[in-house]
């Protein structure tokens, strides 16, 4: 994934994961086995929907466009780095 997004865009979405996040999921939820084989045919684009239109939870879409532009780069440096 180097070069697919800015490290600074995946700090910020550290600190959005935490914080927007972080109540229900950990970082690790989103590496191993699992979270690859339900990603693996699918694009970054489709992830990004699928975090828009469904999170959070209680009211989904509701974070700035921005805010979802910058965990998307977290979840997937997270998942680079358990690999």
């Amino acid at each position: 994934m180097e070069g697919f997004y800015a490290a600074e865009q995946a700090a910020r979405g550290r600190v959005a994961f935490q914080a927007d996040c972080g109540e229900c999921h950990s970082a690790s939820d989103f590496g191993g086995r699992d979270f690859e084989r339900q990603w693996r045919q699918q694009t970054v684009w489709d992830l990004y929907r699928r975090v828009i239109e469904t999170m959070p939870e209680d009211c989904p879409g509701i974070l700035p466009d921005e805010t979802y532009a910058d965990v998307i780069p977290y979840i997937l440096s997270h998942k680079r780095l358990r690999t």
